[in-house]
């Protein structure tokens, strides 16, 4: 398999740290993602720190619309501080690419604030807090998206990059197919980070260029205009690739959903299999729900592994009798996957196998402990601090 950027950092089974308090598995019954009613607007809180060396930057963004901005160098000499409110309809469009991110349901071990390290991302709200730091991050790209949401509100300088970065790609097409395009792969990050949707038309034929084909997807996917999964599901019917797969998932229009729930029953090569599966989950499809059960089973581990993960973000139930046998697969990657998906499935019947798994599978203990965190228990089960015989 040809090496990949960001396809790999998405196909790649890890477990990254995250830091906050429990109390998002004691307010299951919320939706965390919903904003307060107006006089407690402020209970949502979402935080970007990011630490470079003298430099610090912070960027508080309330549900009310007051955004705070603050960038400091060299311990208090240089200090930038900024308050300003954003529309209603701005907060709603950052709060859904962390719901599209599934933040709260992504894989998570209780960790100790030191794992956070120097770039954070944290969101608060009347539910309980979560944090999940660059230094852990394995999401094949999420956090760079919502860091990228964030920016939006923050920087004014994005219409000038975006113009700057259009040309830039505009020229590097012009050259010819065995050149090298300087400055495309820079000019495509930009486009990417900005999610503009004007720049779709560019990224569509920055797409068809070989040597750009990957990136280019990935920034269409981020930016998910409808046009964009269009001109992306136009080059899977082309021929099926992983990272055109990746990107319509991260696009999130279910019309591109089909086609990607039938690659999980063709003979397509296990990778590219293994990106559909990754697709029809970002994309909730239920519908695919059987044939992610059938590849549990499947030669491949990468596929089993991948095939667990989506059932557990389709809170597929169904599914759950599957992924309790699946703690007993001889791959590592595929064990934790399914620990993770038994978690957000929450269900009763997955207490027990998933104890058994941390008896048998001591690295994987902290898993069970969070996933069991997340599953009701019987009334009569002691609780961990219970000291009674």
């Amino acid at each position: 398999m040809p090496p990949v950027s960001f396809l790999k950092a998405a196909l790649l089974v890890a477990v990254p740290i995250a830091i906050g308090s429990n109390a998002i598995g004691k307010g299951a019954g919320r939706d965390p993602y919903a904003l307060p009613p107006p006089g407690e607007r402020d209970k949502l809180r979402i935080t970007y720190f990011k630490e470079d060396g003298a430099r610090q930057t912070r960027w508080v963004l309330l549900a009310s619309g007051k955004l705070e901005t603050t960038d400091e160098v060299g311990g208090n000499e240089k200090v930038r501080h900024a308050n300003r409110l954003v529309s209603e309809v701005e907060v709603r469009d950052v709060v859904k690419a962390f719901r599209r991110a599934d933040f709260f349901g992504r894989k998570r071990i209780a960790g100790h604030p030191d794992d956070r390290g120097n770039e954070f991302l944290r969101f608060e709200t009347g539910a309980g807090s979560y944090t999940i730091s660059r230094k852990n991050d394995h999401w094949g790209g999420a956090f760079d998206r919502l860091v990228a949401a964030m920016r939006r509100l923050t920087q004014s300088t994005l219409t000038e990059d975006h113009a700057r970065a259009i040309q830039t790609l505009d020229a590097a097409l012009k050259s010819k197919a065995d050149e090298k395009p300087d400055g495309a792969l820079d000019a495509i990050r930009t486009l990417r980070d900005t999610l503009s949707t004007s720049a779709v038309p560019t990224l569509v034929r920055a797409m068809r260029r070989k040597e750009l084909r990957e990136p280019a997807a990935e920034a269409l996917g981020w930016i998910g205009d409808r046009r964009a999964a269009k001109a992306l599901l136009v080059e899977w019917k082309q021929g099926g690739a992983v990272s055109i797969a990746l990107a319509l998932g991260l696009a999130g229009d279910r019309t591109s959903a089909r086609p990607l729930h039938a690659c999980l029953r063709g003979t397509a090569a296990p990778e590219i299999r293994a990106a559909c599966a990754v697709a029809v989950g970002e994309l909730r499809y239920p519908r695919a729900n059987a044939a992610l059960v059938h590849l549990l089973r499947d030669e491949s581990a990468e596929v089993r592994a991948h095939a667990a993960e989506a059932l557990g973000r389709l809170r597929a139930t169904s599914a759950i009798e599957a992924i309790i046998e699946a703690l007993t697969d001889n791959d590592a990657n595929v064990v934790v996957e399914a620990v993770q998906a038994l978690g957000l499935l929450r269900h009763p019947m997955a207490r027990e196998p998933l104890k058994k798994t941390a008896e048998r599978l001591p690295a994987v203990a902290r898993l069970v402990e969070d996933a069991l965190l997340r599953i009701p228990a019987p009334k009569n089960e002691p609780k961990p601090d219970d000291k009674s015989p």
